[in-house]
């Protein structure tokens, strides 16, 4: 597994909102039910939800930020009647005024950016899409194996997957049927000599992925099999 697999995979389990997580409301009673209490003491996440409505309540607006919050308030009610993901759905009360209705409307501002902010970052990740100043530029994230895949009659003297724009490196790995990795390393071009010995009789399976020059996926071939056959002689 790739350095932004892993980060990506830990973000995603830091973040994530699971079925037993209390909504918003729930997390700020004054007095929290047993259940809420119980749930949050094993759950990161209502924890630090729970930290950050705390970080709000102390807060306190200046003077000059009433415009902004009647402008943050009329953005999230139009997007509540004209956007459809639930990610950015406005909550149905509107601040009451004063510091308590500061305090509410800005963790849900806060939150929304947050959801939005991981989908970004995910989106990035799967589809292999580069950052950069000027238009999005979007990659295939699919690979070509060409070989070895199937039975082959016998051990396999190169293997060879399809090149992809932007790459500067491909990272290879052959592993056992059991998903035991055998090998992995870094290949400059898109085919290698078996780095180790391949005897007949054996299933094996093999994956490539292809990285630009500051690491970043942006393809991989998926676990491919292949089964080197015994032949009679």
């Amino acid at each position: 597994m790739s350095d932004a697999e892993r980060e990506r995979n830990l973000l995603k389990a830091a973040l994530g909102r699971t079925p037993e997580c209390p909504d918003i409301e729930a997390l700020a009673a004054a007095r929290p039910s047993p259940e809420v209490e119980r749930h949050a003491a094993s759950c990161a996440r209502c924890r630090a939800e729970i930290a950050l409505l705390h970080q709000f309540e102390a807060a306190e607006p200046a003077a000059d930020e009433a415009e902004s919050l009647r402008w943050l308030e009329a953005e999230l009610t139009r997007r509540r009647t004209t956007e459809a993901a639930p990610a950015m759905v406005a909550p149905q009360a509107k601040p009451t005024g004063g510091f308590r209705g500061w305090r509410v409307l800005s963790l849900v501002a806060a939150c929304a950016a947050l959801v939005v902010a991981v989908a970004v970052y995910q989106r990035q990740g799967d589809t292999g899409a580069t950052v950069n100043n000027g238009p999005p530029v979007w990659r295939s994230t699919q690979v070509k194996a060409i070989a070895p895949v199937g039975d082959v009659t016998a051990p396999p003297a190169e293997f060879r997957w399809d090149a992809i724009a932007g790459a500067s490196r491909y990272h290879a790995r052959i592993l056992e049927v059991d998903g035991t990795v055998a090998w992995e390393g870094d290949v400059a071009g898109n085919s290698m000599t078996p780095p180790i010995k391949l005897a007949p009789g054996r299933a094996f399976q093999w994956d490539v992925t292809a990285l630009d020059a500051a690491g970043r996926k942006l393809g991989e071939t998926g676990l491919q099999s292949f089964h080197i056959l015994v032949t009679q002689r």
